[in-house]
């Protein structure tokens, strides 16, 4: 399992995003997403969905750490 930060660089690498993709998808600023992806800025429980919803994943994948290529999927 993989902390948060580290499944979400992950899964947005998966699915040839930009970080400005993403947070144009999103509506968060790729700044705060570069935080979020560093571990250095928490994320609120509707951030995580809106990430999760761009992504096509569930919000539980991101907090489980599941990372594309797991086993788990």
């Amino acid at each position: 399992m993989q902390p948060l930060h580290q499944t979400l660089y992950l899964w947005r690498k998966e699915r040839g995003l930009t970080q400005s993709a993403l947070a144009g998808l999103t509506g968060i600023s790729r700044p705060n997403l570069s935080a979020i992806e560093q571990g250095r800025r928490d994320v609120t429980v509707g951030t995580l969905r809106r990430i999760a919803q761009a992504l096509a994943i569930s919000p539980g994948m991101l907090v489980d750490g599941i990372a594309p290529f797991s086993k788990k999927r």
